[in-house]
């Protein structure tokens, strides 16, 4: 039987990497910047835009709560 360990490179568990809770001020920006990680937002109230790119195409999401 094959021995997994946590950070084993042939195996990898879901880990809470970092958490917090701002409140963003209108207009509030980021970037540019990557990561190695994926950071998951949950939007409370308001709304936003998220801009990235992904082959070369330039993409906007409209961003509200819930």
């Amino acid at each position: 039987m094959k021995n997994y360990l946590f950070l084993n490179k042939d195996y990898f568990d879901i880990t809470i990497y970092q958490y917090g809770y701002e409140q963003c001020e209108p207009y509030h920006p980021f970037g540019p910047g990557m990561r190695d990680h994926y950071l998951i937002h949950c939007i409370l109230s308001g709304t936003g835009t998220y801009k990235t790119k992904y082959r070369n195409q330039d993409l906007t999401y409209e961003l509200h709560a819930g």
